[in-house]
């Protein structure tokens, strides 16, 4: 197995194989970086349609989420498991995820 990067920022490293995607945060992360990642992962998306397996580290740090950044971030989590494809469960790519943030 090899992980294959495809979001590299100072606060977020996410990297993929096959349907798995990895995602490891540590620090701050913007609303403007939720954005880049939400771009970077719908282009992804569109070349690789199906369901994924994601698993989502967050790496301890004095960082907090402002109250917006987590709204952003909770409006991107909610919006990827939504994401319509043609299979026989309809209205959802994700099998599973794994989330954390605090």
């Amino acid at each position: 197995m090899k992980l294959e990067p495809l979001i590299d920022m100072p606060c977020l490293l996410t990297a993929t194989w096959s349907r798995l995607g990895v995602h490891l945060f540590h620090g701050k992360v913007t609303t403007r970086d939720i954005d880049a990642m939400e771009q970077a992962g719908d282009a992804w998306l569109a070349k690789n349609p199906g369901r994924t397996v994601e698993l989502v580290v967050v790496f301890p740090s004095g960082e907090r989420m402002t109250g917006p950044e987590r709204l952003r971030m909770a409006e991107q989590e909610g919006r990827a498991e939504t994401i319509n494809f043609e299979d026989d469960d309809p209205g959802r790519h994700r099998c599973v995820s794994a989330n954390s943030i605090r």
